[in-house]
């Protein structure tokens, strides 16, 4: 069986739920009596039964449980010896497989060098949720599954925490606080900050004092980044009828550009690569050398400049190669028409489709 059955996980959380709610310590030195199952059948309430008679039926009907199981200290066992279990569970494990073989609570206190109020404390815990987890081990629990559940029995008890010092409200504001647009803002700030924000949130009466921390807590719980800034450009012709057209012309010649070059079509996306700056160093690079004096090529600092360049290139879509780049001082029309007749001059008999942007250089002019 790979998973718990759903009727047994809800019936364990309801087990630990009550365990914790009315777990109480006890005072005693010496172990409590085993309780006994609990059976579906019910208890007799005639005048005639007497609380001897029903407590002599309830011990006759019902077995003792074992303070435990075999499976249940296996499991303390790989606890007690697992190198990444946590030193509260190691230590509570021993304590639960000292009362194997002792029998006395100052005796497994004395023994394992441990205060008798811990002692107490899990001897109590075990002896509360001991009779609950039993029944499992009929419903064939996969090993690993039951071996949570009495990890989670001997775990601390859920506490309620310090009180929250901010509202939900109070939240809320500083959260949408952070979303306002602060282009029109006569403020001395162009993004908000934590500080900033702490600071608003003061000035406004959303709270009494905070921190820029707990701002920050804030903000990244809810994902939120005012201080970052990322570019989007809206553009006018964008799902526009002519726009559309263009894309899916662009698309169209794309899908068929390998079918196109077994034809012995030529598909190019062309572009330009403009503001290259030309550098010239000052004295000649130096290449590395052994003997770990010089182990990198040392490369001269200062250097001249020589003015700009453009590169232009083709990228042949189906076979991936750049063919016949161009590279001058400028732009201009007539530089891309000499471009555009280097790279026809390849195959002058062949068919070319380029796909080009629509910057003046390249744009159709009417």
């Amino acid at each position: 069986m790979s998973t718990m059955k759903p009727s047994i996980i809800e019936r364990v959380k309801a087990t630990l739920q009550a365990v914790f709610a009315r777990h109480q310590l006890s005072d005693e030195d010496t172990e409590p009596k085993t309780p006994s199952i609990p059976t579906a059948s019910p208890v007799s309430t005639s005048p005639e039964s007497t609380p001897a008679a029903t407590e002599s039926e309830a011990t006759d009907s019902e077995p003792s449980l074992p303070w435990l199981t075999t499976t249940q200290r296996d499991i303390l066992h790989q606890m007690e010896r697992g190198s990444t279990t946590e030193q509260r569970l190691v230590n509570r494990a021993r304590i639960l497989l000292s009362f194997d073989t002792l029998q006395s609570k100052r005796g497994v206190a004395g023994t394992l060098a441990i205060d008798i109020k811990t002692v107490r404390t899990w001897h109590a815990r075990w002896d509360a949720v001991r009779g609950l987890l039993s029944p499992l081990e009929i419903d064939t629990v996969p090993s690993p599954a039951y071996r949570r559940v009495i990890e989670a029995a001997l775990k601390d008890a859920p506490r309620p925490g310090a009180p929250l010092t901010f509202t939900a409200e109070q939240v809320a504001q500083i959260v949408a606080m952070a979303c306002e647009k602060l282009d029109d803002s006569e403020g001395p700030v162009s993004h908000w900050t934590h500080g900033h924000l702490a600071a608003e949130a003061v000035e406004r009466k959303i709270v009494e004092s905070i921190s820029a921390a707990s701002v920050g807590r804030f903000l990244t719980e809810a994902a939120i980044k005012p201080h970052l800034t990322q570019g989007w450009l809206n553009s006018p012709e964008r799902d526009t009828p002519e726009f559309t057209d263009a894309a899916h012309a662009v698309s169209d010649v794309y899908h068929q550009a390998m079918a196109m070059h077994e034809q012995g079509k030529h598909v190019l996306s062309t572009d330009e690569k403009p503001g290259i700056q030309v550098l010239e160093r000052d004295h000649p690079t130096h290449p590395a050398e052994p003997g770990g004096l010089h182990p990198k090529e040392r490369r001269e600092h200062n250097y001249d400049r020589h003015g700009t360049l453009c590169f232009i290139a083709n990228f042949e879509v189906a076979t991936g190669q750049v063919t016949s780049p161009s590279l001058g001082p400028t732009r201009t029309e007539t530089d891309f028409v000499a471009h555009i007749t280097q790279t026809m001059s390849c195959d002058s008999e062949g068919c070319w489709t380029c796909v080009v942007d629509q910057l003046t250089t390249t744009a159709w002019r009417k």
